[in-house]
């Protein structure tokens, strides 16, 4: 049976969150979750007319169709709390571990789930390039009023992100597969003793490395 960690991560526009889970689901496809409380709201604002791009209009209408979707349905946390049922019956019929990624932009909202899950682990994605970039609504302007458990920076490159995504992920039990070892025993030809066979061994590994146009001298000359 296999554990589910669930992760809330967060931060400003362009820090990076997306990229970061992204790069392990692309290392654990089958192991990797990635939700926000923003897809339903995305989906409706589409229905509406919106052509999917976000821009500082945009991004205030989805914050607004967010907040009275909450006050009038409290669907985005109905919608965490079934993904988080979804996934955690998804791990314990597996035999891997998984990793849920919720996106969550208000402090409040994060709060609550906390509450109602103490073993969430609380993320958020600072990039110093944007971190001062005004925010267009309050669920934007607020991601700093709250004390995360982790603060990856995205400073560098994507493969450094990578490399501290791939970290997170050991810490919870998914581990990038070893390359299984070959091994592979061959017989000593009749007429040949082991020393001609290790010779001509020799000679076949270096043929398989070495350039085609390299002379047989200097092949010859790297087997001694």
């Amino acid at each position: 049976m296999g554990k589910l960690s669930t992760f809330i991560i967060n931060g400003a526009p362009m820090s990076g969150k997306d990229t970061f889970v992204r790069q392990l689901q692309k290392e654990f496809p089958d192991q990797v979750v990635n939700f926000s409380t923003i897809d339903s709201v995305k989906e409706l604002y589409k229905v509406a007319g919106w052509n999917g791009k976000k821009d500082a209009e945009s991004r205030k209408v989805l914050s607004d169709m967010k907040d009275y979707l909450t006050k009038k349905f409290d669907l985005p946390f109905l919608e965490v709390q079934s993904k988080i049922s979804e996934t955690l019956k998804t791990a314990s019929n597996s035999e891997k571990d998984m990793m849920l990624f919720i996106h969550v932009r208000e402090p409040q909202e994060i709060d609550r789930l906390k509450k109602a899950h103490p073993d969430i682990v609380t993320i958020q994605v600072v990039r110093n390039c944007i971190k001062d970039l005004p925010a267009s609504n309050h669920a934007d302007a607020n991601i700093n009023d709250y004390q995360y458990d982790i603060t990856v920076y995205n400073n560098e490159t994507v493969k450094d992100l990578r490399n501290r995504a791939l970290v997170l992920a050991a810490e919870h039990g998914l581990k990038k597969a070893e390359p299984k070892k070959v091994s592979i025993e061959f017989e000593v030809p009749e007429g040949m003793n082991e020393k001609e066979f290790e010779q001509m061994m020799k000679y076949a590994s270096h043929m398989l490395v070495m350039p085609p146009s390299t002379p047989l001298d200097i092949i010859l000359k790297n087997l001694h």
